[in-house]
């Protein structure tokens, strides 16, 4: 950052890297097939933020994201489908934004043009060795550039924005498909403070999105066998619209803050993807030219409230989620509805000075409703924890219990775990922390979820009851 020169300059190099391995049994008609998969993630990502004034307090912000990532994957099926599947996966992006500074003012209005342009590309090699023939390789190309503008209406405490990016687009799939379209995304927000205590705002946006890369190939992910080959991309538009509103009251003298939010959106196209599985328990990527659209309402409250007596705060959220859509499976679209109620509370207070507890409950059920099934899962979680200071800013230590119900489960539903560590910290602000983790010694956890008519099951191994020292070095 230069002051003299008005100019500000910030680059970030990120490096990630990740790997997953999983074993497990699909159950088919010609019975138990055994798998093996795994995956690697490696990327390198850059990112440059620079931001120029003159003298007058014109000027412009540039910011810039580039992205290389490669993801080997592999699958192993034994059994009398003996096969191994291997792909590589590899992603390139750019995203670029500019925008002046200085706005064009008239009276309350004021007006800020931006531009932007942004380019990924995907690349799949797949090698399938057996008798499937490889046809699963993809070169996937999309980049768009645009130019809009941000319009502002300020008069007190209201404020009415407007964005009017207008998009030119074009999508190639090598030797299979392309596509070229021109569209325009508008959104407003409202924003008014009535008073000190009330505020009142408003979002809404329209959106379109051709059709997504990873609905354009069946071997990304892995959770069972699935084929790489491909049926004859189909890209398609997919529209949205959003409204949002929301209420807030607040007052700081009383530590009392509540807010009432609400949301309705609607998005349609001419095609539904979905998978069907066969009876050798492959998945394979469905494509169908079947008009649908999806609605979702969701309205949300909250409260929360401090309390001088012993600092103790309480806060409550209660939220209703309902979902209309049009579902793809095995080849049959089928109309379903959702509904989702999620209660959620969490106490803190200060018994004493140096003695601190917390609790944490939360209830959801979710059902999900078809022409020829209906199921309800409901799960409760609680989350209760000890923080003491057995010496000021010195030795403190902790204490976390947790609970799980999960009613979709069977056999076993209720899972407790519970956690402590000790902490101490010299005068020359080096940490030494004993951790005692898993103290119940649970090897394994299972939930359960529902969501459009996918019931999902997850299974995970933990690691034992095992006690560890970090040592934290302040240079």
């Amino acid at each position: 950052e230069n002051n003299a020169e008005r100019s500000f300059l910030c680059q970030t190099l990120s490096m990630s890297g990740k790997w997953n391995e999983a074993n497990g049994t699909a159950v088919s008609n010609s019975g138990k097939i055994r798998q093996h998969a795994y995956s690697r993630n490696l990327g390198l990502s850059g990112n440059t933020h620079v931001v120029h004034r003159t003298a007058d307090g014109a000027g412009f912000e540039v910011t810039s994201r580039n992205t290389v990532q490669s993801t080997p994957q592999a699958l192993s099926v034994g059994g009398d489908l003996d096969a191994r599947q291997e792909a590589v996966v590899t992603r390139i992006s750019t995203l670029n934004k500019f925008s002046l500074i200085k706005d064009l003012r008239h009276h309350r209005w004021s007006i800020v043009p931006t531009a932007a342009l942004n380019v990924n590309y995907v690349g799949l090699e797949s090698m399938l060795r057996s008798s499937v023939p490889d046809s699963g390789n993809m070169k996937y190309l999309y980049s768009e550039a645009s130019v809009g503008t941000i319009m502002r209406y300020v008069k007190d405490e209201f404020r009415l924005t407007f964005r009017f990016p207008l998009v030119l687009s074009h999508t190639d799939l090598k030797k299979e498909t392309s596509t070229t379209q021109v569209r325009c995304s508008p959104s407003l927000s409202l924003l008014w403070k009535a008073s000190d205590n009330w505020t009142f705002s408003l979002d809404g946006n329209y959106g379109m999105h051709q059709t997504p890369w990873r609905q354009l190939v069946t071997s990304y992910i892995m959770g069972n066998y699935r084929t790489t080959s491909r049926y004859v991309a189909n890209l398609s538009d997919s529209h949205s619209t959003v409204m949002a509103a929301k209420v807030n009251f607040k007052d700081i003298m009383k530590g009392f803050f509540a807010y009432l939010h609400g949301a309705v959106s609607r998005s349609w196209s001419d095609v539904i993807y979905g998978t069907m599985i066969d009876e050798d328990a492959h998945t394979v990527m469905q494509a169908e030219n079947v008009p649908h659209h999806d609605d979702t309402y969701s309205l949300t409250g909250n409260v929360s409230k401090g309390f001088d007596w012993k600092k103790t705060k309480i806060e409550m959220n209660a939220n209703y989620t309902r979902n209309k859509g049009v579902a793809l499976r095995q080849s049959v679209t089928t109309a379903y509805h959702s509904n989702t109620i999620n209660v959620h509370g969490n106490l803190s207070a200060s018994i004493i000075q140096a003695l601190r507890i917390g609790y944490e409950c939360s209830y959801m059920v979710s059902t999900s409703v078809s022409n020829d099934c209906s199921h309800t899962i409901r799960t409760l979680g609680q989350h209760a924890n000890l923080s003491l200071s057995l010496i000021p800013n010195r030795l403190l230590a902790n204490m976390t219990a947790r609970h799980t119900h999960n009613s979709g489960l069977q056999g076993k539903r209720d899972y407790a775990f519970m956690d402590a560590s000790l902490t101490y910290r010299t005068k020359k602000k080096q940490d030494f922390i004993l951790e005692a983790c898993n103290i119940f010694n649970t090897r394994t956890f299972v939930s359960c979820s529902d969501t459009e008519l996918n019931r999902l099951l997850e299974l995970y191994h933990l690691r034992p009851l095992s006690i560890m020292l970090t040592v934290r070095l302040n240079l």
